[in-house]
């Protein structure tokens, strides 16, 4: 019994990654290469395993665009973490925040038209969105504690984000409907 529900579990976050990890003109449907830090650099990997490669030195939290033709990633090559987006081999790499304090964990929508993200420019963790290039930079969390890690429903309807030490929250796209999910910490996390 034990032994199903830990393959179980271990399918699943395979098939998660997978599908928040789409390739380059693959699709969620036809995931051809996977993105990933190591050593502080983002690698890419086929979906059966083989042919590792470097694709960006000092750069890490990679996010696939839908469409896989994109790679938005955090990279602090400009003295601080900003958020960039790179074709999907790496080229062409552009910085799109540009203010004190760290922007991280970037997410695009599951149409493309949108990066949500973490920045840290008011001392503090908060939730915003942009457009891929960069403008339309909206702040769409106002609160007290760290809002970290936002993650697009696949709808692009709602995020979900985690509020440090780890209580997870959903809102819609815009900011609205705030919604707790669970209570306590990463310690003591229960629904």
């Amino acid at each position: 019994m034990w032994r199903f529900l830990l393959v179980l579990i271990a399918a699943a976050a395979l098939l998660a990654a997978a599908l928040v990890s789409p390739s380059p003109g693959g699709g969620a449907t036809s995931v051809q290469e996977l993105a990933f830090t190591r050593a502080d650099d983002i690698w890419t990997i086929g979906a059966d395993g083989m042919r590792p490669r470097p694709l960006l030195r000092d750069a890490h939290s990679p996010a696939w665009s839908p469409d896989g033709s994109r790679l938005a990633f955090v990279s602090s090559r400009s003295g601080d973490e900003e958020i960039y987006v790179a074709g999907a081999d790496g080229s062409g790499a552009t910085r799109l925040t540009k203010l004190p304090g760290p922007d991280l964990s970037p997410d695009f929508s599951p149409d493309g038209r949108r990066i949500a993200f973490t920045s840290n420019r008011d001392q503090q963790g908060e939730i915003y969105v942009m457009n891929p290039d960069g403008t339309g930079q909206v702040r769409l969390t106002r609160r007290a504690g760290d809002d970290w890690a936002p993650d697009f429903s696949p709808d692009g309807k709602r995020i979900a984000f985690t509020q440090l030490p780890g209580t997870i929250w959903t809102m819609n796209a815009d900011g609205t409907g705030l919604r707790r999910l669970t209570r306590g910490t990463d310690a003591e996390w229960r629904p």
